[in-house]
């Protein structure tokens, strides 16, 4: 696989640098294309040159990390952004996975818990590769990056509505194409994505559950335990990144 192409954006440049210098990007498999200051040059940069994966400061002076996010994705829906901030706001959160941010993780964080979030990017990036060089129909790959992107908020009608189609044919047609019911890919993305932010964020079990979409926390912590066979407090425990 090729090298993934960063773009690293924080209004404050001790921080930059030291994203910059002391992370073996390219032992990780990655390579650090640009730096930014700020929101609209990093946009800049995006419509410039490709850009893969974008690891983004949240707050900053005119456009701000919430709002490169919006605008970015937009323009490229494959682009992968990471939020780092010192923000530990629950609202910053929920927009963030809202507008179909990877993760977000909290400054000051330690250099081992970003290469392990870098390092499980890598391998999702891979997989996705794969996939999308044996999927059997757009109509597939265009559902399941949708729920990539929108998995805090999917359900059959709203992905039927992207995609201008009947819920039942999505539905029937989503199941000939994959083997995989909608329901099943939903759940899939919601789980793994939880199972990464008790690894690799501070955030409690409950602010989790809502953070992926489930109405309460018992709700969350029942479907995790049927999707892991552990409690979400005995998956963070036994994380090696907790």
């Amino acid at each position: 696989m090729r090298s993934i192409r960063v773009l690293l954006v924080d209004d404050e440049p001790p921080i930059l640098h030291g994203l910059e210098t002391h992370v073996p990007w390219r032992q990780l498999g990655f390579e650090v294309c640009a730096t930014c200051t700020n929101g609209t040059d990093a946009l800049s940069v995006l419509r410039a040159q490709p850009i893969d994966v974008v690891l983004s400061d949240i707050r900053m002076p005119g456009l701000d990390g919430l709002e490169l996010c919006h605008i970015a994705r937009t323009e490229f829906p494959d682009l992968v952004v990471l939020f780092l901030t010192a923000y530990r706001d629950f609202e910053f959160a929920q927009r963030a996975v809202s507008l179909g941010a990877w993760q977000f993780l909290l400054k000051p964080t330690n250099f081992e818990t970003l290469y392990a979030t870098l390092f499980e990017l890598r391998r999702t990036l891979a997989a996705r590769d794969e996939e999308g060089g044996s999927e059997p129909s757009d109509l597939a790959e265009t559902i399941s990056e949708w729920v990539r992107g929108h998995f805090n908020e999917a359900s059959l009608e709203r992905v039927a509505d992207f995609v201008d189609l009947n819920p039942q044919y999505v539905s029937r047609r989503y199941f000939e194409l994959t083997g995989t019911h909608f329901s099943e890919l939903v759940q899939k993305v919601r789980m793994e994505h939880a199972a990464r932010l008790l690894r690799t964020s501070r955030y409690r079990t409950y602010e989790i559950s809502r953070i992926v979409g489930y109405s309460t926390p018992k709700n969350f912590a029942r479907r995790f335990r049927e999707y892991y066979g552990v409690s979400p407090s005995e998956y963070r425990r036994a994380s090696p990144s907790s």
